[in-house]
């Protein structure tokens, strides 16, 4: 494993990244620990823009590729677990999750004689 900051491990990581795999791998299958990885980006702001820039290109290939592409569906997942709030992309599970709150609720509100039971906001996120 890679210890020491260097320009040839940086290059390595960013190719990956561009391709868009994640941080984690991107840094382990170029011979750097997840760990070094962020050690690296706290340590070394031109590692940290580099990385940054990387992330930038992929996800800017990935969004033309998504809009030049009719199917989309393993695109957009990709593109929703990349960048979430940059995108504004809600993932199925949010929505699922969601919907069966507010049916749990609604039953529970039902059982207990509780008129006008309002749904759970849909700007509430569950982490």
């Amino acid at each position: 494993m890679v210890t020491k900051y260097n320009r040839v491990i940086t290059t390595k990581i960013c190719k990956k990244i561009e391709e868009g795999v994640p941080f984690k791998h991107a840094a382990i299958a170029s011979g750097l620990s997840e760990a070094t990885f962020w050690v690296f980006m706290k340590k070394y702001p031109e590692f940290k823009e580099a990385i940054e820039k990387a992330k930038a290109k992929g996800l800017t290939k990935l969004i033309i590729e998504i809009r030049q592409d009719k199917s989309l569906q393993a695109k957009i997942w990709l593109a929703e677990r990349w960048a979430p709030q940059e995108l504004h992309l809600e993932s199925q599970a949010q929505k699922n999750l969601e919907e069966k709150v507010n049916q749990l609720a609604q039953e529970i509100a039902d059982s207990k004689g509780i008129n006008g039971y309002n749904q759970v906001d849909p700007q509430f996120k569950v982490n």
